[in-house]
């Protein structure tokens, strides 16, 4: 025995099902099966909004039983999930909170952090379907031995780690990012290959430079940044085979045309094209756009408006 201490009853009395189509991790020490850790699949996902992303409730449902092949009273404490979502870990959840074996099932809940960056490989991943977490969950089992006083004397803890994986449904996903303002801040990853094909190498490096001078901020960081990004539009330019191809009916305009548009006047014809990119999608079958093709006209139309400050 470790430690003495008074031992507060937490029992908030599940309101759900039996919970027996629930993903669970079994509790169990020696032989003794003591219960489960259920995760319940919730229509309603809730989150709130962190500085760097939100923080999601997994919802848990926790039972444990006396045992007569278990001294004491069954406790579980420090609960924990490493979560990943194929294959790459997203978060860390934790439930500090303390679970007693008296063979009701008690409600709890894990607390996920999810960064920015995790939402976007979240989203990315699941491809607009559902989200299918893998949950590496550790916990601790104590006994509680009564002692002569009103407190009981708590175990040394037997740790455990268990695999389980809990899927939740699109529309609970899709529902929580809104309700957190996560859907309405449009976030979009571009992936790149880290090393760029032959020919382009000096297209990926202004490209670096620009991804560099925009972390850097500021005024002269911002204005590096599009001079980089200019860099590299004019590299890819001159690569064989590169050049645009505007179409039957377009002119470029001369030079003193060029120079004499304004800086609205050149957004608005990245907004004229944009239109005309997304024209072609209301006419062709759904199966010719990737996720690539829409994450750029979205990421363009909220950089537009971003500018515009309507």
């Amino acid at each position: 025995m470790i430690s003495l201490r008074r031992v507060p009853l937490l029992r908030l009395g599940w309101k759900g099902s039996d919970h027996m189509s629930d993903p669970s991790v079994q509790l169990t020490a020696g032989t003794a099966i003591l219960g489960n850790i259920f995760f319940p699949r919730p229509t309603a996902l809730r989150a709130s909004k962190a500085s760097d992303g939100i923080v999601l409730t997994l919802p848990t449902s926790i039972q444990i039983s006396e045992h007569e092949r278990f001294a004491g009273l069954p406790m579980v404490s420090n609960v924990s999930a490493e979560v990943r979502l194929h294959g790459v870990e997203v978060g860390l959840a934790r439930d500090e909170n303390h679970y007693y074996g008296y063979g009701s099932p008690t409600d709890g809940e894990l607390l996920l952090r999810l960064s920015a960056k995790a939402v976007q490989h979240i989203e990315r991943e699941r491809a607009g379907g559902a989200v299918e977490f893998d949950l590496l969950v550790r916990f601790e089992i104590y006994s509680l031995m009564p002692t002569n006083g009103e407190s009981r004397m708590r175990s040394e803890p037997r740790p455990q780690k268990k695999d389980v994986r809990v899927p939740y449904d699109r529309d609970s996903w899709v529902r929580m990012l809104t309700s957190t303002g996560m859907g309405d801040n449009i976030v979009v990853e571009v992936p790149l290959p880290a090393s760029p094909p032959a020919g382009w190498e000096d297209v990926w490096t202004a490209l670096r430079n620009a991804r560099r001078a925009y972390e850097q901020g500021g005024s002269t960081g911002w204005n590096s940044t599009v001079v980089e990004c200019r860099k590299a539009l004019s590299a890819w330019q001159g690569i064989p085979n590169e050049k645009e191809d505007m179409g039957a009916g377009w002119k470029k305009p001369s030079q003193q045309e060029l120079e004499g548009r304004t800086t609205g006047q050149r957004l608005d014809n990245v907004r004229w094209h944009l239109l005309q990119c997304a024209h072609e999608a209301a006419h062709t079958p759904a199966e010719k756009w990737t996720r690539n093709e829409a994450a750029l006209v979205m990421a363009t139309l909220a950089g537009l408006l971003a500018i515009r400050q309507p």
